[in-house]
């Protein structure tokens, strides 16, 4: 904001000109916008771990996938709780990698968990690691990051492995001559 004095006659006075401040907050508001629908049209969850707090903050969609209710307070042991136990070890090695004060805090792991339903989806969780601090005095002071469902992908990726392991013991099977060809390209 810019002051300008104003004198006129025997009036003193001041102008504030606040156009700055409210181009910058409009910029700020078309970039929020952005953000918003950015995160819808890719289904991204958002979430954020306080590690001193041990509290989680998610987003609508966050919780969705997760199946935690919208009005659940969530702490890392009842999100932990949710993970199967067959990928634990896996997303534990890599949140210990992101907390790891001398690495690049990066969280990247693909897991399993099992919905307050009982159902079962797969998720990519992506974060990254906030930390204070340094040197031998830096630590994580909270991990924030995205959650995305890719169950669907998943499924995919297993139809088409048990595609090609019909296919190989069909050709096991088979005592001939077994070729590919593109009938498009000749």
């Amino acid at each position: 904001a810019e002051l300008v004095s104003v004198a006129l006659a025997d009036h003193v006075g001041a102008v504030l000109d606040q156009s700055r401040e409210r181009s910058t907050a409009a910029q700020v508001a078309r970039l929020e916008t952005s953000l918003q629908l950015a995160i819808e049209s890719t289904r991204l969850g958002i979430w954020d771990v306080d590690l001193a707090t041990d509290s989680i903050t998610l987003s609508a969609r966050a919780r969705e996938i997760y199946g935690f209710s919208a009005d659940a307070v969530v702490t890392r042991q009842a999100a932990r709780s949710r993970i199967l136990d067959e990928d634990l070890e896996a997303v534990e090695k890599c949140w210990r990698a992101a907390l790891d004060p001398a690495g690049q805090g990066r969280f990247d792991v693909d897991h399993r968990i099992r919905r307050s339903d009982g159902s079962v989806a797969w998720v990519s969780a992506l974060g990254r690691a906030h930390f204070v601090g340094s040197g031998s005095d830096r630590v994580a002071a909270r991990v924030a990051g995205t959650v995305l469902d890719i169950s669907d992908r998943k499924q995919a990726e297993q139809r088409l492995v048990a595609q090609e392991e019909q296919c190989l013991l069909a050709a096991e099977a088979i005592t001939g001559l077994i070729y590919s060809t593109d009938l498009e390209m000749g």
